[in-house]
């Protein structure tokens, strides 16, 4: 399971931690298995090894637009997308391509210098 995730052996010497490691090592493993089985209902079987350098190849730009003291719009560009990507991004159910989306801003934290 760790090896096909690309996980590194436990180092850790708290129990704590050695539980932490492990359920996200579980959690990752569902996420993969997944992604890998909705993957298979549009007949893509590739490894999982195999799916990250091929979904590597893309690259999505997001920009933040501050628009007043309260809303700002968010941009999301997909850039050098490939018949592979758009078929795996419809088969978990993701949007491709441009997306712009009006929100309310976050404020900074009060501990936060203005720079």
């Amino acid at each position: 399971m760790k090896s096909d995730l690309g996980l590194r052996p436990i180092y850790h010497s708290r129990d704590l931690r050695i539980e932490a490691h492990l359920f996200l090592s579980i959690l990752a493993f569902h996420a993969a298995h997944l992604i890998r089985s909705r993957l298979r209902t549009v007949d893509i079987h590739s490894s999982w090894g195999t799916l990250k350098v091929k979904l590597n190849q893309m690259h999505r730009v997001t920009t933040v637009l501050p628009q007043n003291a309260t809303h700002c719009t968010l941009l999301k560009k997909d850039q050098d997308l490939k018949s592979f990507h758009r078929k795996v991004f419809r088969a978990v159910g993701l949007k491709t391509g441009t997306y712009i989306r009006r929100m309310k801003a976050r404020r900074p934290s009060k501990g936060h210098a203005n720079m």
